[in-house]
């Protein structure tokens, strides 16, 4: 895709994120993605078919970053104590710096469960696999313990990381909590429970 045409499809991805937190994702018209773009109408279909071929899209763009960063890090030769703590960091990082996509996954695909576009499914799938591997990892260098099933460790993981997320989103400022007090009181909770 050259720079112009892949600058268009940014361009909607970006303003269907901002109306579909704004107006929900069943309310949301191709035209209000559009017309927020200050793009015609039919500009859309020269990179989208639809709405849900959009949000594959939208999915495939935010999450191919992070999965990067996680897999350098399932490489690095840190011990599995160490990629706990930067796992949680990556994840509110990312969380922090793309939050208009947060917010709507959170609240239209996570929370409402309206839909499972493929890619959501692959992306839950992906994430607790990452953090298995990890925790398969620290079993293996004998610092957590082994009577704790890894996939059900790892799901834990992702709730205690989710729900904070959440809960800065729908409690306020003023009832939000930093990324260092976030990563700090998660990664200790969880691998306290993990530690032999």
């Amino acid at each position: 895709m050259s720079n112009k045409k892949q600058d268009k499809s940014h361009l909607l991805m970006d303003s269907a994120l901002k109306i579909f937190v704004e107006k929900g994702f069943q309310k949301t018209k191709i035209k209000d993605i559009t017309d927020n773009a200050s793009l015609a109408a039919g500009t859309f279909y020269l990179y989208f078919k639809n709405k849900d071929e959009l949000i594959d899209a939208i999915f495939q763009r935010y999450i191919s970053q992070i999965f990067k960063d996680f897999e350098i890090l399932i490489a690095s030769n840190n011990n599995a104590k160490d990629k706990i703590i930067t796992f949680i960091e990556i994840n509110f990082d990312y969380a922090y710096k793309h939050l208009t996509f947060f917010q709507f996954y959170i609240e239209y695909v996570h929370t409402r469960n309206i839909f499972h576009p493929k890619s959501h499914m692959d992306i839950k799938k992906q994430l607790i696999h990452y953090t298995e591997k990890i925790i398969i990892q620290g079993q293996k260098e004998n610092i957590f313990r082994k009577d704790l099933n890894p996939t059900i460790a790892a799901l834990s993981l992702r709730g205690m990381i989710v729900l904070p997320i959440i809960a800065s989103m729908f409690l306020g400022p003023d009832k939000s909590f930093t990324k260092e007090e976030l990563v700090y009181n998660i990664s200790e909770n969880f691998l306290k429970g993990l530690e032999i």
